[in-house]
């Protein structure tokens, strides 16, 4: 009879311990396999969450009292097989496998962990001398996942880093091999996938434009871009390019050779991994060292950082603001649930421009696009035509009507502390009775992040009727300087079906709901109506 018990927990245990290595390397790169990463998402509560939760607590309770108790306890081996049985239907129930894109490093790391957990395990069943003491080693093995994820990732990096080398240097001499491309780096902290988008619709009135596309802003995501998509079929290239520390903007201009350079914003986003505004600073500005004597440069006047920039820059430069004259700058702006309207003012420039995109925000967005696109020589017309084309970016304040005939504000593309403050400065336009937020807290601010936190709930209570956060970071903060009848509108929900349940009853026809940042995917089925 043991050896069938021995059998049903050996099939529990392997299907726990593949979800949770798939887990694992899914989570890996989603932080794109980066300690310093992976160290600030495990100070958050979801982080926390994912490596040890009630399951895993339930396991190490079974870890202890095995090794307290095992040989009082006959029936010990009933109780794991239990405790596999409900983690493996809650996550049925809850669909929650959670998988990474099966490249070839995931491939490997997966190998890697599986190449240590399959001769251990069978040592395990074959070494130890009796049901329970299998069990007992058989879920320390477990346990000790995180750390095999680790090791596994160390195993591979110095083959990973042979072969990024070598990908670098064979995009780096790819795009050598095209003397004459126009390149335009663009990177900050906030509004660069914008600025992206919007110059390469423009100045595809003139060129063949390729552009890196969603995401992709890494070095090693922009080489292999190249390598895979750059040909003779184009004349002018935009590249996104972004960093969590310095000298990574560097690696990128090292592989793209920019001789534009786009620098919208630097802000406190990532700061927990930059370690200071200095730093960030610096990283940014990396793009603009990069370029040669005869390149451009692109600042955004309105931030303080990048115009301290721009002011010691000897690099050809450029300055754009919607407050202030600079060299192109946005007066009589006006926007509307559908589009934005403004004057574009400048040396010899005054003209009346529009574009189908949200938010006030996007003037300075589009200020930048539209001073590279003048600087390539493109005419007040061909930027029309440009500006005509341009169509509304996904998960970046698109607004679409949902159940109960509510509005919805889909926003959840990144947060960033500025992008939220647009993003309330989009919702406040609505003249809906209720406008409800749903956000997680933000993440990677470091030592600002209670400050920042206090900042915005203040913003959140003047323009929203109710608030909702669905995560525990810092929501204290959020509410720490408000009044009692403004700390009301606040809740904090983090289950996805509680989260449901608090909307179901108070949604209507007058509702805006603006998402902001990653929220339970449920959530958004739910209100979309998918």
């Amino acid at each position: 009879m043991s050896q069938v018990y021995l059998i049903i927990f050996v099939a529990l245990w392997s299907l726990s311990v593949l979800y949770r290595s798939l887990s694992y390397v899914y989570i890996w790169q989603v932080k794109e396999y980066r300690a310093d990463r992976m160290r600030s998402f495990l100070r958050t509560g979801p982080g926390k969450q994912f490596f040890f939760d009630k399951f895993r607590a339930l396991k190490l309770g079974l870890l202890i009292l095995g090794l307290a108790a095992i040989y009082y306890l006959d029936w010990y081996y009933l109780l794991p097989i239990l405790v596999y049985f409900l983690e493996l239907g809650f996550i049925i129930k809850k669909r929650r496998l959670q998988k990474p894109d099966f490249t070839s490093k995931a491939l490997l790391i997966l190998a890697l962990m599986l190449i240590f957990l399959i001769p251990n395990s069978i040592l395990i069943l074959l070494a130890s001398p009796s049901l329970n003491l299998k069990i007992l080693y058989l879920i320390g093995l477990d346990l000790l996942l995180p750390v095999i994820s680790l090791f596994s990732i160390l195993i591979q990096w110095p083959l990973s880093y042979v072969l990024k080398a070598r990908t670098f240097k064979r995009a780096a001499a790819k795009r050598a091999a095209f003397p004459d491309l126009k390149v335009i780096g663009i990177t900050g902290s906030y509004g660069k996938s914008s600025t992206k988008e919007f110059l390469a619709t423009i100045l595809s009135a003139k060129f063949k434009v390729l552009k890196t596309p969603k995401n992709v802003n890494s070095e090693m995501g922009i080489a292999n871009f190249l390598l895979k998509n750059l040909s003779t079929d184009y004349e002018v290239l935009v590249v996104e390019m972004g960093a969590y520390k310095k000298g990574e903007i560097k690696k990128s201009c090292q592989i793209a050779k920019p001789q534009i350079g786009i620098l919208t914003a630097v802000s406190q986003q990532h700061l927990d991994l930059f370690g200071s505004i200095e730093n960030t600073k610096q990283a940014k500005y990396e793009l603009i060292s990069a370029l040669p004597d005869s390149g451009f440069a692109v600042f955004n006047g309105d931030n303080k950082y990048t115009f301290e920039l721009a002011l010691k820059t000897r690099t050809p430069h450029a300055i754009y603001s919607v407050k202030d004259k600079a060299d192109i700058w946005a007066t009589e702006i006006q926007t509307s649930f559908d589009k934005i309207r403004f004057k574009l003012n400048g040396k010899e420039l005054s003209e009346h421009l529009e574009a189908r995109v949200f938010g006030k925000h996007n003037v300075s967005n589009l200020l930048a696009a539209i001073e590279v696109a003048l600087h390539l020589g493109l005419d007040i017309q061909e930027i029309k035509q440009g500006l005509s084309k341009i169509e509304p970016l996904e998960k970046t304040l698109k607004v679409f009507t949902g159940i109960k005939e509510i509005k919805v504000i889909d926003d959840s593309y990144s947060a960033n502390p500025d992008g939220v403050i647009a993003a309330l400065d989009y919702l406040e336009s609505f003249e809906y009775k209720q406008k409800i937020v749903l956000m997680p807290s933000l993440i990677e601010l470091g030592r600002e992040s209670a400050e920042i936190h206090g900042n915005l709930g203040k913003e959140l209570a003047r323009v929203a009727t109710k608030v909702i956060i669905t995560t525990a970071d810092h929501y204290k903060d959020l509410i720490a300087e408000l009044k009692t009848e403004d700390a009301e509108k606040f809740t904090l929900i983090t289950k996805a079906k509680d989260i449901i349940a608090a909307l179901d009853p108070i949604l209507h026809k007058s509702t805006v709901v603006l998402i902001e940042s990653r929220i339970p995917k449920s959530v958004i089925k739910y209100l979309t109506l998918n």
